[in-house]
């Protein structure tokens, strides 16, 4: 099921809402094995959004579009810190990239 959402693309707002629930997993999961696979999900959701709306997203200056960058910002740099705190600073390097590409 989720390869056909991801098939698909995502909206913006879509691709932050299922990876916040991941992100949600990560943070509450005892298992650092499970916390890293749901931080592979947080990341891969982000990255399955349309292209073209993902554009858009980018350059307007919409508060909205604003809010939504700052959170998916916000996302990927949560991502980098529960991957340094599960020992894959190779990993989170990639994630806070993304982090200052949307911020």
């Amino acid at each position: 099921m989720l390869s056909r959402v991801f098939a698909s693309g995502l909206s913006p707002q879509q691709a932050l809402e299922l990876a916040n629930l991941h992100l949600e997993n990560a943070l509450t999961t005892k298992d650092p094995e499970l916390a890293l696979k749901c931080c592979d999900y947080a990341e891969a959701a982000l990255s399955r959004m349309k292209r073209p709306a993902k554009k858009i997203v980018m350059s307007s200056l919409r508060a909205d579009d604003l809010a939504l960058r700052d959170g998916i910002a916000a996302a990927y740099s949560e991502i980098g810190k529960l991957l340094i705190s599960l020992g894959n600073s190779a990993k989170a390097q990639v994630s806070n990239k993304k982090a200052e590409k949307w911020g």
